[in-house]
């Protein structure tokens, strides 16, 4: 439901009622083979970590996309996450990861393309 001044405004009480149903109502769950993805992204990000000497990336890192996926399916009101979800999620967390790291191991992450999985995703940033 949009104003008629600005339709790309929704009224703060719609969209308080919207949060709150979501909120409420919405418990997106992830298929296993997304589960996969993401768990052999982790063991991937961990092998290069460790190999680069950078700042290692930890299960927190994990949980952390795989809330976020969850996050965006809720936002959409969606019982299952979908792969769009996967990949802004691991998107998100890939860069933030890199970018937390020092200048020379940051390039060498980028050299070795850890990024492989962003072929087909788009970047966000």
């Amino acid at each position: 439901m949009l104003t008629s001044d600005h339709p790309q405004i929704i009224p703060q009480d719609i969209l308080r009622k919207y949060i709150m149903y979501a909120r409420d109502k919405i418990r997106p769950k992830l298929f296993d083979l997304d589960q996969e993805k993401l768990a052999r992204l982790f063991a991937d990000l961990r092998r290069e970590s460790m190999a680069t000497g950078s700042f290692p990336i930890t299960v927190r890192h994990l949980e952390s996309m795989i809330r976020m996926a969850e996050a965006s399916a809720k936002m959409s009101l969606r019982e299952y996450v979908r792969a769009d979800d996967i990949d802004m999620a691991i998107s998100v967390a890939v860069q933030s990861f890199v970018s937390a790291q020092k200048m020379s191991i940051k390039k060498t992450l980028e050299r070795v393309s850890l990024l492989v999985y962003f072929i087909n995703i788009p970047c966000l940033w």
